[in-house]
């Protein structure tokens, strides 16, 4: 996965945002290539192009770098997750685009899923806005699986709703974390738009 080229700039406040977001987002992309959720600082640092003063200087530590990645995350989630309470799109297409821009996000950034995955594993304290991402319980998800399909019995809107969320992350942990070990690449933006098609449409029944 190739990184974007930045161009450091004077030391101003758009600066800082564009040095943190940079240091945040080479992490990222070190953990999805590598598949190793504890790179060194050094190799960030190099990777990102700054000294490892920056780092220390912007997280103070690594493990403050990741909690700053989980944030980096569930913001980036929360702007997906509005498109589920747009009523301008009927609930067929929010869901839709929903599911096409979610995996593309974690296509674009797979290393968090070998992230939070560790740290589920680990039993460690996950960011709050990303547990509200992942409990379908009362979310604005599944009140559009089960308007979609008319299904009346709640658990089995449940399992609907898990199921398009499990069929979003499942193939891109195991492309990132094992291998291209299907006969698709999730690395193609068509390929993942065709999947997510097939996926919506045969487990509402559309």
């Amino acid at each position: 996965m190739k990184n974007k080229k930045f161009i450091l700039k004077k030391d101003n406040s758009k600066s800082k945002l564009d040095t943190r977001e940079r240091i945040i987002k080479t992490t990222l992309n070190i953990i999805g290539e590598k598949g190793d959720v504890n790179p060194t600082v050094r190799d960030i640092a190099r990777k990102a192009q700054v000294n490892l003063a920056s780092i220390n200087y912007y997280f103070r530590s690594k493990k403050k770098l990741f909690n700053e990645i989980e944030e980096y995350f569930a913001g980036e989630i929360s702007k997906i997750t509005v498109i589920l309470d747009d009523t301008s799109m009927d609930a067929v297409t929010r869901i839709l685009t929903w599911a096409k821009k979610l995996m593309d996000n974690l296509a674009n950034y797979p290393g968090i899923m070998l992230l939070l995955a560790s740290r589920v594993m680990k039993k460690d304290k996950i960011e709050r806005t990303i547990i509200k991402f992942i409990d379908i319980r009362n979310s604005s998800f599944k009140r559009l699986v089960g308007e979609i399909t008319r299904i009346e019995d709640d658990k089995l809107v449940d399992l609907k709703a898990i199921q398009i969320f499990s069929g979003i992350i499942n193939p891109l942990i195991i492309q990132y974390g094992v291998g291209k070990v299907f006969n698709v690449d999730f690395n193609d933006s068509r390929v993942r738009e065709r999947y997510i098609e097939t996926l919506i449409k045969s487990i509402l029944g559309i």
